[in-house]
């Protein structure tokens, strides 16, 4: 992000900022780890056989953040952001101002 904030080019900042994005992978494994813990596999067939009472009934907070992480993910409603195609920029070298 310092190299981007040191050049005062407008495109170079926008792309250190977005590495600064918060990572929406980390919530959904932990609330996955939650299920695996549970249920004491990594199987799926494990998993299913060992809901005798769901999961969701019992880790309500963990399906919350796994939702709401998925859609961050996905790009859904309410995380999306609707961007024109001018911001989106791919440039490998970025110009410089002058």
């Amino acid at each position: 992000m310092q190299a981007g904030v040191q050049q005062q080019i407008h495109f170079a900042q926008r792309h250190a900022q977005r590495r600064l994005v918060v990572s929406y992978e980390i919530p959904i494994v932990l609330a996955l780890a939650g299920v695996v813990i549970m249920a004491g596999s990594m199987s799926l067939n494990d998993i299913v056989l060992a809901q005798n009472v769901p999961f969701i009934l019992l880790q309500p907070l963990g399906f919350v953040i796994f939702f709401l992480g998925a859609s961050a993910e996905i790009n859904r409603a309410p995380f999306d952001l609707l961007e024109a195609d001018s911001e989106i920029v791919a440039v490998s070298i970025p110009s410089t101002p002058g």
